[in-house]
């Protein structure tokens, strides 16, 4: 009997969402064309069929109500997956989620919490544009209360998505739309990837580089090319935004002397700014040079697919940054 089996993330989190409401029934799916139709990006079809209208709900295009009834609906006992057609659309739903969800269990002393979960495809890759496109990470990374999760793999987004769906805190699971098609093995046993836990993808010796979906896609192309000079790379994907895993990046920083933090959102006041100042606060003497930022360019997102990927690192930039890092 095989103990794993290849399917892309967007099967992997369709998995989680009907084995979890399989043994959970408060937990249940609404947002816009969840239902017949399957989601925007097809994660959640055959739920309509299998779990019926009731826990699976069609909602009108009004972010802000649907996240306000899954808030209010948790705090009764429910346990909701509120899907966001793009992670853009977090900003029509700020109050909900970061003023409501997010401060709720501090507001209450404790006796109340919100186990909540925001499904929301953020990024580049489908030429969506200055609304669709962007990476959501940063907007939501200075918020007590709240978990952010990014996973990158099948693996990763089934054992995550269950994670935050046994979770008592709310939860803002971001799906990278550009890598709902990409496969991987994923176990077939009950399993989770705990929260707040980063991977390291691969061991290196002389340069640690930080990077998460589809930034980890190019970071992998990168190190492919840069070993063929032969410098070592140690690759970590986060795979949590907030609480990220600081005791990870550090540990590596401290092997390497050099760490490169990629992400898909502008530099000013990303999350790779928090990674950083978190590295070099613990461990800046065994720095050999200072922590890299590598991210978007300040722009918005232009609608052209070569547009869109001129502005956001590539493998390319990446090891250009690499280079540049191992000459300090």
């Amino acid at each position: 009997m095989s103990m794993s089996k290849k399917i892309t993330i967007s099967q992997a989190i369709n998995q989680a969402m009907c084995e979890e409401m399989s043994q959970d029934e408060n937990i249940y799916l609404m947002g816009q064309d969840v239902g017949k139709y399957g989601g925007c990006f097809g994660v959640s079809i055959g739920m309509y069929d299998k779990f019926g209208p009731e826990r699976v709900i069609d909602t009108p295009i009004s972010e802000a109500v649907v996240c306000a009834m899954g808030v209010g609906s948790a705090m009764t006992g429910k346990r909701p997956i509120i899907e966001l057609m793009f992670a853009d659309f977090v900003s029509l739903a700020f109050h909900s989620i970061v003023m409501q969800a997010a401060k709720m269990c501090y507001v209450a002393d404790g006796k109340a919490s919100v186990p909540i979960v925001f499904r929301a495809p953020q990024g580049v890759g489908v030429s969506g544009g200055i609304h669709h496109s962007n990476n959501v990470e940063a907007w939501l990374m200075n918020v007590p209360g709240l978990i952010v999760v990014s996973p990158s793999t099948p693996a990763d987004a089934k054992g995550l998505m269950k994670a935050a769906l046994r979770s008592n805190d709310p939860v803002v699971f971001l799906e990278h739309k550009a890598q709902y098609g990409q496969k991987g093995q994923v176990p077939a046993a009950d399993y989770i990837t705990p929260l707040g836990k980063a991977d390291v993808v691969k061991e290196g010796t002389d340069v640690t580089v930080i990077a998460s979906q589809l930034m980890r896609n190019f970071a992998e192309e990168a190190i492919k090319e840069i070993e063929k000079e032969g410098i070592s790379v140690e690759l970590i994907d986060p795979r949590t935004i907030r609480p990220f895993d600081k005791e990870a990046f550090c540990n590596s920083a401290k092997k390497t002397g050099r760490v490169i933090i990629v992400n898909e959102h502008p530099v000013l006041g990303g999350v790779g700014g928090e990674y950083a100042a978190a590295i070099q606060e613990e461990c800046f003497s065994y720095l050999k040079a200072p922590v890299r930022r590598v991210g978007q360019l300040e722009t918005s997102i232009p609608w052209g697919p070569d547009e869109e990927m001129y502005v956001v690192p590539s493998k390319e930039t990446i090891v250009s940054a690499i280079k540049n890092i191992m000459n300090q």
